[in-house]
């Protein structure tokens, strides 16, 4: 999104982050009323990572089925307009919004 770190912004985010994780507990994020632990870091970083080794393509790609099944991932159109994508790891632990190029 516009407004958004790029996907290789927001991973660096995260590493900076993660190097500091024993001067914080938790994770308050802005969407959810209830605090998150600390494991978010980790998921979202492999999200992130697994996401980045996708081909330009990968998301239009998995998300129509033209790929077989991803192994770790989960991704599918999020609007009618086929423009913004869900991803997730499979097992639900980590989730984001995407914009497709």
């Amino acid at each position: 999104f516009p407004e958004a770190l790029s996907l290789r912004e927001f991973l660096e985010s995260l590493k900076a982050l993660k190097k500091r994780e024993d001067e914080w507990d938790g994770l308050l994020l802005s969407h959810f009323p209830n605090e998150a632990p600390k494991t978010l870091v980790d998921r979202m970083m492999l999200l992130s990572k697994e996401l980045l080794k996708l081909p330009k393509d990968g998301l239009q790609r998995y998300a129509s089925a033209q790929e077989p099944e991803h192994p770790l991932l989960e991704i599918k159109y999020n609007d009618e307009g086929h423009e913004i994508f869900y991803a997730a790891l499979k097992d639900k632990s980590a989730e984001m919004l995407l914009r497709g190029v």
